[in-house]
């Protein structure tokens, strides 16, 4: 029950009609405005738990891309560590293979030199012959030994221009 001041009520009554209006729009202005603050804290308490929420997922989210980031991470270092050694076995064999075929060409430019020299000597040794040689049989067959030397010769010099064309002479 409400304790009503008689001293309250007679001086309202003594008052004015406007400043009993007045006091009336005040209270019901104070009412409203109390409704207005209770909402926006009511607001305020769910934007907080709404916040609050979203941190979490946020946090959640950073959780997951930092997993996937990590296992991302040693994928890639475990692929390079993978391709890595593979590149340097395959690099190693190459290397190896070049060093050989290399040597391997050498040997074929000894061995096309050696024809060479040879050729050279053949030569002179037809020369020879063919001043010394008197019967007309002795300088038909050298003469066909002078056609082999010559084919010998093209086909020196055939394969030396393919080593050439390849880089394997100088």
């Amino acid at each position: 029950m409400k304790i009503v001041d008689k001293k309250k009520i007679n001086r309202e009554r003594k008052l004015p009609v406007t400043q009993r209006q007045l006091g009336v729009i005040l209270e019901d202005i104070n009412s409203k405005i109390d409704l207005v603050v209770e909402g926006y804290k009511m607001l305020d308490e769910k934007n907080d738990r709404a916040h609050h929420e979203f941190d979490k997922k946020i946090d959640g989210l950073d959780e997951k891309i930092d997993s996937v980031h990590q296992g991302l991470d040693e994928k890639i270092n475990s692929v390079h560590r993978e391709l890595g050694g593979k590149i340097d076995r395959n690099y190693q064999e190459f290397l190896n293979f070049r060093k050989e075929t290399n040597d391997n060409f050498k040997v074929i430019f000894e061995y096309l030199s050696r024809i060479d020299d040879e050729l050279r000597s053949i030569k002179i040794e037809i020369r020879e012959l063919k001043n010394s040689l008197s019967k007309k049989a002795d300088l038909e067959r050298l003469e066909v030994l002078e056609r082999r030397v010559i084919d010998v010769e093209k086909e020196n010099i055939q394969m030396r221009s393919i080593l050439k064309q390849h880089n394997f002479l100088d």
